[in-house]
């Protein structure tokens, strides 16, 4: 009787607990992962792509299931359609109907390294290729594979209209499925964290098999028990199956599958949806917030977590140098440019726009940037980069030949076809002078005055002789010094289409005051009965200069030291690299145990390159002797042993300019390497005598981050490396003023040593053999030339971090200038700046509108601070009216305006974005 009691209280109160928990929720939802080009290339994937996607449409033909979300890409549909377009109008009926969904990526992006604009443009031109197919683009910031989330993500999602965000790799893990994600203005966004050790794979592999396979109803239903107890303390009564993983194929078995779910548990709701039910349904009550960026390691080895890939930001560095410069030369010269081109004669390219912006996009793609593909991915990712500045440079070249015609009155075509005939031309009356008087101009693309040291490459047409002794006039008759660093003969360059002559080149160094947002003209007059001689110098010893600021000092061993005069303080060690072995992969850097780092070069050669009223320049070649390569054995779990050095030893040369500029608080630094040299880590470091946090720069924002690895995660399964993201700023700062380190591009990692925090290091490349799942290939050891230019500034405790922005913005900005003999120009080459803003916020943007509408620019800036921060805007010229708009560019409020001025408040850590109509 007492066994009878006691089966029965047990009983009873497991009754209990089941009628107490809540009912099961499942919300199924299938897709494919599609990464377009990884270890295999973008054409073979393709071909997978158009077979997934016939499959896809026969399920659709035979209602095998409602509904299908291809992995947050729309790019697929070009993809397609390029190779079978009989396809397209299947796939405009299957998004129009809202069967398929897309978007709202263009490609699912690195949230850390595709830059703050390349991550707008990418959902841009997602949500307007799913509209050209007919549908509405996905509302939901799907980043299931990214390898580290930045902080304003929610704050883009948000402004892009997205109701909640995906996430899998980087986030905590024992918050469970749902929370919210807040970006540093206070934005918060729903987030579904995707099960840590399957991420999206997890129902596709754990349940019903990744491949579409004849299931068996015994062992679906057994692995669907498994499935959900597992998983309860991650999703609750909210269970999200994923049933999705790279490249597989849609499952025609749903309804099946939908049918046996039930029977096992009858009680239970099930959506067949996209997420956006999800986010409507699941975010009732208080929820744990997450805050900032999110780039935590796989904290346990057993799989239980979701490893984080940390090592990518300097993988492949010249695709990422490649795709810096692409993106400095459309948003900060092209964009410019276009954008006051359409308001002066209404010209409108925003379809060559969208194509260069494509070709940039693709390039973002997760795999593909981060630098963790074959070698033939990233050749492609090449020529692709390759194709933007080609088309770029001839925008370029259209923008100086509107300026030329504007200023001389004469169609190009009469400046070189010079036939006989009504429309032909002298010549030489076009491109030569024979008194030897030119005009420089010069294009400023943005919205602030630039006053600094510029290297001005001059050509003069060899049909007369280029002037010899001139002296160099700004607008106001003022002489501006200069020093001719080369003269070239026999130039050859196009100037327009057919038309080849050759140029005298002459390259000057001058310090130069251009206006904000326009053409600033400088003259070129010829000097006969003196000699034109600039002899004031900055240097004040052999190896030393200074100017009101700063003094340079340059050491023996091809070190530098720098002196702050308006602090006093002094900081030695600049130049300084370290080399360690690398036998990681794209993925991770992993020292190679028991070999030795590299510390201090072999010999050093200093020279004096300038010596110029505006700038002197040092060159110091640094030799490291070191083994050739690493000789090792890989296992097929991506460890290696028996790691060792070859006996073969070669040196390494890091060549390194440093200029000292003319009343600047920067040095202006150009490295460059002839790699000659497999399986290493390089490092550049840079003292800044200031202990504690650093910050970094990441997409709109300016990071405070702790020195060193958190100590919560020193021994996490996967390593974390005190090296971490960044794009662009990096440096510290205390009461005193501080040090940081500005870059052109091309340099994506860096923290501080950790044994010595106040140095910071940043890694100028990572050149390693092993490619997923290669036996290994030699691109990723990047034997080629390299350059790298930045900037290392000295800053007061007044500096902010908008005007450390808008300095990086100068550095990247190309600055388009041209020669014309100076009695062409009939028009006066006096002009105004079309717009000048107070660089109060940091600069973004300037460009035509999304929708290329006339006469429209469109100017976005961000304020990196946390006080409310209002930037003031001049134009030339009165305009219609300004309406703020969101970062996608739907309006929302017309502001005041007054005349030709308006003012712009930015609450902290916000974007702004302003459509003006002229």
């Amino acid at each position: 009787m007492r066994k009878y009691f006691v089966v029965l209280a047990v009983t009873l109160c497991a009754l209990t607990l089941r009628a107490a928990e809540k009912p099961l929720k499942f919300y199924y939802f299938n897709s494919s992962h599609w990464d377009r080009e990884w270890y295999q290339s973008f054409q073979e994937y393709r071909k997978y792509l158009v077979d997934t996607v016939q499959l896809l449409i026969d399920d659709f033909d035979r209602d095998a299931f409602e509904k299908f979300t291809f992995d947050g890409q729309s790019i697929v549909l070009e993809d397609v359609c390029e190779l079978r377009p009989s396809l397209r109008p299947k796939l405009r009926k299957m998004v129009s109907s809202g069967k398929l969904n897309v978007g709202p990526w263009y490609v699912m992006p690195d949230e850390m390294l595709a830059g703050t604009e390349g991550m707008i443009r990418n959902l841009a031109l997602g949500r307007k290729i799913a509209r050209d197919f007919g549908g509405q683009p996905w509302n939901v910031g799907y980043c299931c594979d990214v390898f580290g989330h930045a902080a304003q993500t929610p704050q883009i999602f948000a402004d892009f209209g997205l109701s909640g965000a995906v996430v899998w790799r980087g986030f905590p893990n024992k918050l469970g499925s749902r929370i919210w994600w807040q970006s540093p203005d206070g934005t918060q966004v729903k987030t579904l964290i995707l099960y840590p050790p399957r991420g999206y794979s997890d129902f596709c592999c754990d349940v019903r098999g990744k491949w579409d396979l004849p299931l068996d109803e015994a062992i679906f239903k057994d692995q669907l028990k498994q499935f959900v107890d597992s998983r309860k303390w991650h999703f609750g009564d909210a269970c999200f199956l994923s049933d999705t993983a790279d490249h597989t194929e849609p499952c025609g078995e749903v309804k099946k599958m939908f049918q046996w779910i039930r029977e096992v548990y009858p009680d239970s709701t099930l959506v067949h949806g996209d997420l956006t039910d999800f986010f409507a349904r699941e975010y009732d009550g208080k929820l744990p917030l997450v805050k900032g960026e999110q780039v935590i390691p796989q904290e346990r080895p057993d799989n239980s977590t979701a490893a984080l890939v940390s090592g990518t930001h300097s993988s492949r560095v010249d695709v990422k140098l490649a795709n810096d410069l692409a993106q400095n030369h459309l948003t900060l010269g092209v964009e410019p440019m276009l954008a006051l081109r359409g308001v002066l004669d209404g010209k409108n390219e925003a379809e060559t726009l969208c194509y260069l912006w494509k070709l940039v996009v693709q390039n973002h793609f997760h795999d593909q940037i981060c630098g963790c593909s074959i070698d033939a991915v990233h050749a492609d990712a090449l020529n692709r980069f390759q194709h933007v500045e080609q088309l770029a440079g001839i925008l370029d070249t259209d923008w100086r030949v509107f300026d030329l015609q504007r200023l001389t009155g004469h169609n190009v075509r009469e400046m070189v076809f010079c036939f006989p005939g009504p429309h032909s031309g002298d010549y030489a009356a076009f491109h030569t002078d024979p008194d030897g008087k030119y005009l420089v101009r010069i294009f400023n693309p943005l919205p602030f005055a630039v006053d600094e040291t510029r290297l001005l490459v001059l050509d003069f047409d060899e049909g007369a002789s280029a002037p010899a002794n001139f002296k160099m006039l700004d607008e106001a008759g003022r002489e501006v010094p200069y020093a001719i660093q080369s003269t070239e003969h026999g130039v050859h360059k196009i100037f327009y289409r057919a038309h080849k002559p050759t140029y005298t080149r002459k390259t000057l160094i001058a310090k130069v005051n251009l206006r904000a947002n326009g053409w600033t003209t400088l003259c070129i007059e010829p000097v006969k009965n003196e000699t034109v001689r600039y002899t004031e110098s900055m240097r004040c010893g052999k190896m030393a200069a200074e100017n009101e600021f700063l003094r340079l000092d340059v050491h023996a061993d091809g070190t530098f030291s720098v002196t702050d005069k308006r602090s006093g303080i002094r900081r030695d060690g600049f130049n300084d690299f370290r080399i360690t072995r690398d036998v990681g992969d794209g993925w991770r850097y992993q020292r190679a145990a028991g070999t030795p780092e590299t510390l201090a070069s072999t010999r050093a050669v200093v020279k004096l390159v300038n010596d110029a009223p505006a700038r002197t320049e040092f060159e110091i070649d640094r030799y490291y002797l070191v083994p050739e390569k690493i000789i090792e054995t890989a296992t097929t779990d991506h460890r290696y042993r028996n790691a060792v050095e070859s006996d073969k030893k070669v040196e390494l040369c890091v060549k390194t300019f440093v200029a000292l500029d003319q009343k600047s608080d920067s040095l202006s630094l150009h490295t460059e390497l002839e790699n000659n040299v497999c399986d290493y880590r390089l490092q550049l470091e840079i003292p800044t005598g200031i202990a504690g946090n650093y910050f970094a720069s990441q997409c709109g924002a300016m990071l405070d981050r702790a020195s060193g690895i958190n100590p919560e995660y020193a021994r996490s399964a996967e390593k974390e490396i005190p090296e971490k993201d960044f794009d662009g700023i990096l440096g510290k700062r205390d009461v005193k003023g501080g040090v940081a380190l500005l870059t052109r591009g091309g340099i994506h990692e860096g923290g501080t040593v950790l044994e010595d925090e106040t140095l910071l290091a940043v890694t100028l490349l990572r050149a390693f053999y092993r490619t997923f799942p290669t036996n290994g290939e030699i691109g990723a050891q990047v034997l080629k030339h390299l350059e790298w230019d930045y900037r290392i500034k000295f800053f007061t405790p007044e500096t902010t971090n908008a005007a450390l922005f808008n300095e990086m913005q100068m550095l990247r900005a190309p600055y388009l200038h041209y020669v014309l003999p100076r009695r062409v120009a009939k028009l006066s080459t006096a002009e105004n700046s079309f717009c000048t803003a107070s660089g109060k916020l940091a600069f973004s943007a300037m460009k035509p509108a999304f929708d290329g509408k006339d006469k429209v620019v469109v100017l976005r800036f961000f304020n990196p601070s946390a006080e409310n921060v209002t930037e003031k805007i001049v134009f030339d010229r009165k305009f219609v009216k300004a309406t703020l708009c969101r970062l996608d560019e739907s309006e929302e409020k017309e502001i005041a305006v007054n005349g030709n001025q308006l003012e712009l408040s930015a609450g902290a850590w916000k974007f702004v974005t302003v459509k003006i109509q002229f």
